[in-house]
């Protein structure tokens, strides 16, 4: 009957959905002017962690790390070393397991960064990160991740994911021509270029305001520079995709408004 068998339907980026499509997957019956179906279609959605989801989430993923550093010692790597759970394991490529306590501090030292990780994706990734970003940026009398070089990885990182997934989906012609110039001028930068010209149109035409309020029907003839950045263009729909924007109904904003 050309309908889906299913009881769960999960959506990474349900904000590309559209407001208007509970439609397209609410269940159908026979009767299609019956609205037995509408209690039938429930939608729920991810929310923000709490300090302790926080930390209950870090504990997890510090103990999970622990048994991959125990696996790597076991086929060979001789150098791990043991440490009371406030210090970190060190392995033979001196990689660092940081303890719970770390991470902890480090989401603490660094502003705004607590409340960035609210959001689980986010401290899903900024947990791989910073170890990372330790070895390459650590104040060696401070000891302590550098600010700008942590959100200089966030926005490198989101922006990589989002060309890896790209290249992963079904595009028209029109997007593969324009992820071919994209690549061709250099995708990060061409990505970095949209949110700092954003960035700059936002404090010049909103005072500052990071929600942007965006319909083509609407703004198209009315809000050039709106335009330039949420219109059909395919390149600047593509950059859109790939850099730290949430899009709810015709709303637009930064992942978290420390990025701005």
């Amino acid at each position: 009957d050309g309908q889906w068998i299913v009881k769960l339907i999960i959506a990474c980026r349900s904000d590309k959905i559209g407001r208007d499509s509970d439609g397209r997957f609410q269940p159908e019956v026979d009767d299609r002017y019956s609205f037995k179906t509408l209690d039938q279609f429930q939608k729920a959605a991810t929310a923000s962690f709490t300090l302790p989801q926080i930390r209950g989430y870090i504990e997890k993923y510090v103990a999970k790390q622990l048994q991959v550093a125990v696996r790597q010692s076991s086929r060979g790597d001789k150098d791990v070393v043991q440490h009371r759970p406030s210090e970190a394991p060190l392995t033979s490529e001196s990689s660092r397991v940081w303890s719970v306590q770390q991470y902890m501090e480090t989401l603490t030292d660094i502003p705004n960064l607590m409340e960035l990780v609210k959001n689980p994706y986010i401290l899903s990734f900024i947990l791989e990160l910073l170890p990372t970003i330790a070895e390459s940026s650590l104040d060696v009398l401070r000891s302590r991740v550098s600010f700008d070089a942590l959100y200089k990885y966030i926005f490198d990182h989101w922006m990589r994911v989002g060309k890896q997934r790209l290249h992963g989906k079904m595009m028209s012609s029109a997007e593969q021509q324009a992820l071919g110039k994209l690549t061709e001028y250099g995708f990060g930068t061409a990505c970095m270029n949209y949110l700092k010209d954003l960035a700059v149109e936002i404090f010049t035409k909103q005072g500052g305001d990071p929600v942007v309020e965006y319909s083509h029907l609407r703004h198209r003839n009315t809000s050039p520079w709106k335009t330039r950045f949420f219109g059909p263009d395919a390149e600047t729909r593509l950059c859109q995709e790939s850099v730290p924007l949430i899009k709810s109904g015709n709303f637009y904003r930064f992942a978290h408004p420390s990025l701005l």
